[in-house]
């Protein structure tokens, strides 16, 4: 018992292991030198940087001291895009491999899958999100900071509310700025496309008119669709009938880079959000599950509940160490005439 209350205390006390590995290019298959590599952690103010080094000949790099718990985040910097590898509390710190890529301006290296717009109409505002889903199946990553990843178009009295997510290859979202371009009402994103999928969220609000009319253009390649909740329906030059979607959404085909849609109905208080996947390319996007707040509120970068449960493992650890401290000898029970006493069944001595 005393040594399993002395395994668990130890097992949660804060341990500053050492970080080190090595940074590898997917491009060439080779150790890549002379990165820079940093080591940062999550936490409630943004990141804390633990570090920073280049890499040795051999394309290595070792930080002395990780940090004390929590999540850490190995970053490399290569050909003006950075790379991160995620270090979740109790996996190994040693021996991690950071991948990166040469960085090209080919456009040919990137493919929009697909483009698609989801109208949310409420009495005093239109929630508008167009999901852009890029595939890179090239050993580069596409970078262009003048032409950027994806181009999208945003009304006049949406541009002040424009925000956009990017959730790259290695799956770890990120907010990003939309810029303007040299093209009226047109922005774009810069964010490096790597080897893999990555998806970009743009969300903005148009004020509700009636009749609710909105304007907008694809500026991507790949399918295109206009998607709406139950109880809403969508008509305008350019816009095929609808079709059932997933979870009640109804979809819309556009048959030109335009359109000019009036949307009547209202969408309900929390309308579905989309999570398209790559799994049918030619299909509508993908609904997924909205999960309990407890899954979506962060802190430090986790999730609320990875908390919880490190909390709660901590007090349990406590108190089985103060209950092994407040253990006392027992008096020892009178044994058989000239035998000696024998101990009470886990008395400590």
């Amino acid at each position: 018992m005393k040594r399993m209350i002395i395994a668990i205390g130890v097992f949660v006390l804060p341990v500053f292991a050492n970080v080190d590995g090595t940074v590898l290019n997917r491009t060439t298959g080779k150790p890549q030198p002379g990165v820079v590599v940093t080591l940062v952690q999550p936490s409630q103010s943004g990141m804390d940087n633990l570090g920073s080094m280049k890499t040795d000949a051999e394309g290595k790099f070792h930080f002395d001291k990780g940090s004390a718990g929590g999540p850490q985040l190995v970053q490399a910097l290569y050909s003006g895009v950075k790379y991160n590898k995620m270090i979740p509390p109790g996996t190994p710190s040693t021996g991690v491999t950071v991948e990166v890529f040469d960085a090209s301006t080919d456009p040919a290296i990137e493919n929009v899958q697909n483009d698609f717009i989801l109208f949310q109409p409420h009495d005093q505002k239109l929630v508008v999100t167009e999901v852009i889903l890029v595939g890179n199946a090239s050993t580069s990553t596409y970078s262009d900071p003048k032409k950027g990843a994806v181009r999208f178009y945003v009304p006049a009295d949406g541009q002040s509310s424009i925000s956009v997510r990017v959730t790259g290859a290695e799956g770890m979202p990120l907010d990003q700025t939309a810029k303007k371009s040299g093209e009226a009402d047109v922005y774009l994103v810069d964010y490096p496309v790597k080897p893999g999928n990555t998806r970009f969220d743009i969300s903005y609000t148009l004020p509700a008119t009636q009749p609710m009319t909105v304007a907008g253009k694809f500026l991507n390649a790949g399918d295109t669709g206009l998607f709406v909740p139950t109880g809403v329906s969508l008509k305008g030059d350019n816009i095929a009938q609808a079709q059932q979607g997933p979870n009640g959404l109804l979809a819309y085909r556009v048959t030109g880079a335009s359109f000019n849609a009036e949307i009547s109905g209202s969408a309900p208080e929390q309308a579905p959000a989309t999570e398209p996947t790559g799994d049918d390319e030619n299909g509508p996007p993908k609904v997924g599950e909205i999960q309990p707040l407890i899954y979506q509120k962060k802190f430090m970068g986790q999730p609320v509940l990875y908390w919880i449960i490190e909390i709660a493992l901590g007090i349990l650890a406590l108190g089985l160490i103060l209950l092994y401290r407040s253990e006392k000898p027992q008096p020892a029970e009178a044994g058989d005439a000239g035998q000696p006493a024998r101990r009470r069944k886990g008395a400590v001595g």
